[in-house]
C-alpha cells in the first residue's frame, strides 16, 4: 500500500476514517496513526489510564517532592488522597 496515497486519501475524507483514529489524527497527526497502525495493526491493545501507565514515575516523584512538599501540596498536585500520598512514601 502506497503511504503517500493512503495519506492523500485520509486528507480528504476524513470522517471516513474509523474511530477513534480519526481523532487520534487530530490530537497527533497522521504520521502517529501510521506509527500505532503498524506496531499494533490487527492485534487488540488495551491502552490503561496516564496513572497506570506513569505510576511508577508519580510515585518517584512524590517521593522526591514530598522532602519539600507537603502532603496536602501533593494531593492537588496529583489527585490522590492524603493517605495514598503518605503509603506511597512510607512504602519506600
Amino acid at each position: 500500500m502506497d503511504a503517500k496515497a493512503v495519506k492523500s486519501a485520509a486528507a480528504k475524507y476524513q470522517e471516513f476514517i474509523l474511530p477513534p483514529f480519526g481523532e487520534l489524527m487530530d490530537a497527533s497527526g497522521i504520521d502517529a496513526v501510521f506509527a500505532l497502525a503498524n506496531m499494533f495493526g490487527g492485534s487488540n491493545v488495551y491502552i490503561p489510564s496516564l496513572r497506570t501507565i506513569f505510576k511508577d514515575c508519580i510515585e518517584q516523584d512524590i517521593i522526591h517532592q514530598y522532602k519539600s512538599k507537603s502532603a496536602t501540596e501533593l494531593v492537588k498536585l496529583y489527585g490522590f488522597s492524603e493517605r495514598h500520598i503518605r503509603n506511597i512514601v512510607n512504602k519506600k
